[in-house]
């Protein structure tokens, strides 16, 4: 059993993952979903994933964290649970990813040549021009619809070919295009998989598009953001810089901000001009989501906790004590930042002191909910008491 420090779940966490036991065992939580997924390979039909577990037991704990907790590893395990439902081409384009999103990484990252078994999938020359989505370079790929294909690694070099084409990558060129997007980007080989399975309730719109470039007035919004946060909280800077793979920007309506546990380590931005500030507390409230995701995942919070039945503070449907845990931790970490801002040289004073207020009477309504309603365990009573501390403190 490892043993997790119950206090202090309330600062940002700004250690490196060799000292980080939840983001261990959140990586832990990724290999056994893989294990159960090959357990099953006569179904699922990949059968490159025997050897990838073995090489994901050879890596270090940077080296785990950097493959199993990335975004595309948590949305590819998520698809596993539906895919076999699907036609056979989404099959296909599931099974492709998966090798990239695993093998070849591995074999990127740290120069492990995987074994590869042959591909029976059929591969679209859509999927393949994917490969090179965020440089943009054309590929002259001489077929259309769906194709079988073969794929190597020869020395440093990634083939893929069938009869009437054939590519190449050196590992340089693939690795600076499948994983190396910026922090800021609109695009990655795993959106558009995302995209065909958050629905418009969960969006509060239609669909969600993303935009096709960010525009420069945002990049720089959002880059002065993060200074904001580091000037004035160094460690939530570090803990942004440790725990958010990248900010994926789509066009307005629908919410501001969100972030989402199938695609753990990313927060989503509505293209939209705001103020300094806001872009900066929202920066805070989404990675605040993702640490707590990371933290509850390793060690449950709250026991029988997803019944819609009790008023939130800050929506007004009725939520889920889970919902509400969650709102009580962003918001206990935005009243430490707005606390930051009230120094007299703050040219944000006026505006923190305002938003104080209106968090500590939000923050002490939803914490009443909590302690009168709430099953927690002993994680769950640390942070509400860390919680609780804040608000007077």
């Amino acid at each position: 059993m490892i043993n997790l420090e119950q206090s202090q779940y309330l600062e940002p966490q700004s250690k490196q993952v060799t000292e980080d036991l939840h983001r261990q065992l959140l990586a832990l939580r990724n290999y056994k979903a893989l294990e159960l997924i090959n357990q099953s390979n006569e179904k699922y039909d990949v059968p490159w994933l025997s050897n990838a577990l073995k090489s994901l037991t050879n890596l270090d704990t940077r080296g785990r964290d950097i493959i199993l907790n990335h975004p595309s590893v948590y949305l590819w395990i998520e698809n596993a649970k539906t895919v076999l439902e699907k036609n056979c081409e989404k099959q296909d384009e599931w099974r492709f990813k998966g090798f990239i999103y695993l093998c070849i990484n591995i074999w990127l990252k740290f120069n492990i040549v995987p074994e590869i078994p042959p591909f029976t999938c059929l591969i679209s020359n859509e999927l393949v021009n994917n490969l090179n989505l965020y440089n943009k370079k054309k590929l002259n790929v001489d077929f259309s619809g769906l194709s079988a294909v073969n794929i190597s690694i020869k020395e440093d070099t990634l083939f893929i070919t069938n009869d009437t084409f054939y590519k190449s990558w050196k590992s340089r060129e693939l690795g600076n295009t499948i994983d190396y997007y910026p922090f800021f980007c609109n695009q990655t080989l795993w959106t558009s998989s995302y995209l065909d399975i958050i629905t418009p309730s969960e969006l509060r719109m239609d669909k969600m598009e993303l935009i096709e470039e960010i525009s420069e007035d945002i990049s720089v919004l959002f880059t002065e953001a993060l200074e904001l946060v580091e000037t004035c909280w160094p460690e939530m800077h570090t803990e942004i810089k440790e725990n958010v793979k990248h900010i994926v920007f789509f066009k307005p309506p629908g919410l501001p901000f969100f972030s989402d546990f199938r695609v753990h380590g990313v927060i989503f931005a509505s293209h939209l001009k705001r103020p300094l500030i806001n872009a900066a507390e929202w920066l805070i409230h989404e990675a605040s989501h993702i640490r707590l995701n990371t933290l509850m995942c390793a060690r449950p919070h709250l026991i029988d906790d997803m019944k819609a039945i009790y008023p939130s503070p800050w929506r007004d449907e009725l939520r889920p004590l889970y919902g509400i845990y969650h709102g009580c931790f962003v918001h206990s970490r935005l009243l430490k930042f707005y606390r930051f801002l009230t120094k007299d040289n703050s040219p944000f004073k006026t505006i923190a002191l305002k938003e104080i207020d209106r968090i500590t009477k939000e923050l002490e309504k939803g914490l009443l909910i909590i302690t009168e309603n709430a099953n927690l365990t002993s994680e769950g009573i640390s942070l509400v008491k860390e919680m609780e501390q804040n608000l007077t403190s």
